[in-house]
């Protein structure tokens, strides 16, 4: 394949001042177009199978330049598809103060938007047939989907007392094809003392399904995992049954409804000296009717129950997938495909803690020396659906039964601990940086115990830069400093199996050189 992104994007706009009122106004204009060029290996299936099946070719052996040029009339070359986006939107701010409260200046702002959106799919002939094996399925072109989308919102920032302050916001969105909603959000800042701060909010929020959620065409692909039809697998014992990837359907859903969400936090700042900053923040969020593929192992793990719920397909009777030769003893017909095209799938509720610190020492004549330390321990990450019910995924590997992470071939592992540190160190235009990404081991489904532990995960990299010479940057790295290998987890989800390609990376040690400009 040979894939082109072009993107394109012009912003115009104005600010000042209007009768009285700080303003700003702007023109976004923007244009995204993909095209996959297919330059070798993929084939027109019926034509290739009438060459094999000609006697022309050798299937076991070398073949003549002949032979070869007959295979080669079968290959698919150029264009076979382009995606286009296209985004327009006009947004107008404004703010300023609006009455005098004994502890400070109330402060109103207020804006609105418009917003038109594009999506188009074209697909070339050969791909809408389907005629490619190993592809998965044809998949149609889609004429171009468009809507519009308005919104207002208006914020009033309130200082309640010298040390108290109160925000109050509220958004109204409006997309003509899913429909309206209104969401608010509170929030207090408390400051007793210079060194001591406390924060809290809560909010509602909104998501509107992108027009590539609700129309993109239905296409076939493969299961990430590999399972057993226990309906045929005992009998055939073929790998049509056994062991094998099924297919599943995925596309759009034009009667997918907006996600909801509520979402509170809390937490504090203490800086006793200059020297020190500590943070911490509790957050919890709850999202309703999140979009997204139903998951693959409650389909495939329990398939009479998915029959039943009309979410996995078998080929009919007497079909060329199903021919009375293939089911011996009454069998049922082999499975065509499951049904994972996007739904409002699940109820996913997630809380956690954010944690930050600042450690910087004094400044001396061999320089600076600053620690910096972010890091998030997740206390749930509980999914409730109808297949499965109530699950309590934190700290577990959950490819197969995640439904919140779309599509065959992705992952989902949520360990408790991540964090990143850093040392730093500043003299003049000399900098250097010693950092650490950290992920804790989790617990993940095995065949042969009820469970096995995936390791932690830690790299470490190095950096130094100068920027002694006007308005440019000159680096120096290693990434992966000491080497380190992913550590062995047995997901199949992602088509590359021994490593989990979401949270970690399988490059060894990598050394790079950057000079950067910039035009000031």
């Amino acid at each position: 394949d040979f894939n082109t992104i072009k993107q394109t994007r012009v912003v115009g706009g104005l600010q000042g001042v209007l009768f009285g009122w700080d303003y700003t106004a702007a023109v976004n204009w923007s244009d995204s177009k993909a095209t996959d060029e297919w330059v070798a290996g993929w084939v027109r299936g019926t034509q290739l199978l009438d060459i094999l099946n000609s006697g022309q070719i050798n299937l076991f052996g070398f073949n003549t330049p002949e032979a070869l040029a007959l295979m080669k009339q079968a290959l698919i070359l150029g264009p076979i598809q382009e995606n286009k986006a296209t985004m327009t939107d006009f947004t107008v701010n404004a703010s300023r103060e609006i009455y005098q409260l004994p502890a400070g200046s109330m402060a109103l702002a207020l804006g609105a938007s418009y917003r038109r959106e594009t999506f188009a799919q074209d697909s070339s002939p050969i791909l809408a047939t389907g005629d490619v094996p190993g592809f998965g399925g044809s998949i149609p072109p889609l004429p171009e989907v468009k809507r519009n989308v308005w919104a207002a919102s208006a914020e009033l920032n309130i200082p309640i007392t010298k040390t108290l302050e109160g925000n109050v916001a509220l958004r109204y969105d409006d997309y003509e094809d899913v429909g309206s909603t209104t969401n608010p959000k509170f929030s207090l800042r408390w400051q007793p003392t210079r060194q001591l701060l406390f924060r809290g909010a809560w909010g509602t929020g909104f998501r509107a399904p992108s027009l590539q959620e609700l129309f993109i065409p239905l296409f076939l692909s493969s299961t990430g995992g590999t399972y057993d039809d226990p309906l045929r697998c005992p009998a055939t014992g073929s790998p049509r049954d056994c062991g094998t990837q099924f297919n599943s359907q995925f596309g759009g859903n034009p009667n997918l409804k907006p996600e909801k969400s509520t979402n509170w936090t809390i937490g504090f700042v203490v800086e006793p000296t200059p020297a020190f900053t500590f943070g911490a923040d509790y957050w919890w969020i709850r999202v309703k009717d999140m979009i997204g593929a139903p998951a693959e192992g409650p389909i495939f793990n329990d398939i009479a129950n998915a029959e039943a719920a009309g979410i996995l397909v078998r080929f009919p009777v007497g079909s060329a997938g199903c021919p009375p030769s293939t089911t011996p003893g009454g069998i049922p017909c082999p499975i065509q495909f499951a049904i994972q095209n996007n739904i409002n799938v699940t109820e996913v509720t997630t809380s956690g803690v954010d944690v930050n610190t600042t450690v910087r020492f004094p400044r001396t004549d061999w320089g600076q020396v600053k620690v910096d330390f972010n890091g998030t321990y997740m206390i749930e990450w509980d999914q409730k659906d109808p297949l499965s019910g109530l699950l309590h995924l934190v700290g577990t590997y959950a490819g197969a039964t995640a439904t919140n992470v779309v599509g065959a071939g992705s992952t989902g592992a949520f360990p408790r601990w991540k964090h990143n540190l850093n040392f730093g160190w500043t003299l003049g235009p000399w900098a250097a940086n010693l950092n650490q990404l950290y992920v804790h081991g989790y617990s993940e489904p095995a065949d042969d115990t009820p469970t096995r532990r995936v390791g932690a995960y830690s790299i470490w990299g190095i950096n130094g830069s100068y920027t002694g010479f006007k308005n440019v940057t000159l680096t120096l790295g290693i990434k992966n400093l000491f080497d380190r290998d992913p550590p062995f987890t047995r997901q199949d989800r992602a088509f590359q199996i021994g490593y989990d390609p979401a949270l970690t990376d399988p490059t060894g040690r990598f050394y790079y050189a950057s000079v950067r400009y910039a035009f000031k």
